[in-house]
């Protein structure tokens, strides 16, 4: 069975349950798809139609993985709307208390001084190396 191909029936014939187990079965037990690698480093995952799977499959992956891998997770929308899969929280509090504490963090570690004042004149970026 191909990946980026869907089963189809014969001359467009509706496909039969059978058909379309296996083809679930493929779809939630697939590596290529997810990896472990690809999200054993990830704090989080968002879910888009660009992604050409429904929202469910998608949240099955995830609840496949997190199972196999036992690491917590939580799905919540993010802050563009998108459902999300967040890592290592259980809660909505996890996830308030997580981000303060990168937030601290980063602020600590950029030597921002807050003072009650917003913070416009750096753009806290994780990825990038300060020297």
């Amino acid at each position: 069975m191909s990946f980026t191909k869907k089963p189809t029936g014969k001359n467009g014939e509706a496909l039969s349950e059978t058909d379309i187990q296996d083809w679930d079965a493929y779809m939630f037990n697939n590596e290529l798809l997810v990896t472990s690698d690809m999200l054993d480093s990830e704090k989080a995952i968002a879910w888009g139609s660009y992604m050409g799977i429904l929202l469910g499959d998608f949240e099955m992956i995830l609840n496949n993985y997190c199972n196999k891998k036992n690491r917590k997770y939580f799905f919540a929308y993010n802050n563009f709307g998108q459902p999300t899969c967040f890592f290592d929280v259980e809660n909505k509090e996890e996830l308030k208390e997580m981000w303060n504490k990168e937030l601290k963090a980063e602020q600590k570690r950029q030597k921002l001084s807050m003072d009650g004042k917003p913070q416009t004149r750096k753009f806290m970026n994780p990825q990038k190396k300060l020297n």
